[in-house]
């Protein structure tokens, strides 16, 4: 009976092992899918503000003419609207995984 629960606790902290890898492996993937996003919009001191709103991504920038259109297309934005104080990005189904990548650029420019 007690070999039992030594196999179960056993298992159980293999999968706890297993799902805490899982999780820092994607954590660190995610922020990686988007490598030139940033140098694209300028760096991180161009960056001022991030809002997400659905498929779209508002950005605020110090200086739009840092920011280099095409590669931004690259990183996964279908199209730009650039407007006088905004310039929002048109994104799709990934809006999130950017959203999160540049808000975690804007927090540690904050940091």
């Amino acid at each position: 009976m007690s070999d039992d629960w030594q196999i179960i606790t056993i298992v159980g902290i293999v999968i706890f092992i297993i799902a805490i890898i899982t999780v820092v492996y994607f954590k660190r993937k995610d922020n990686e899918e988007y490598p030139g996003l940033l140098e694209a919009l300028g760096g991180r001191d161009n960056l001022l503000q991030v809002e997400l709103n659905g498929s779209r991504i508002n950005l605020s920038l110090n200086n739009k003419k840092e920011m280099d259109r095409e590669q931004v297309k690259q990183n996964g934005v279908s199209a730009i609207v650039m407007q006088s104080k905004k310039i929002t990005l048109v994104v799709g189904h990934g809006s999130k995984k950017i959203f999160k990548y540049l808000s975690d650029q804007l927090k540690q420019k904050e940091a």
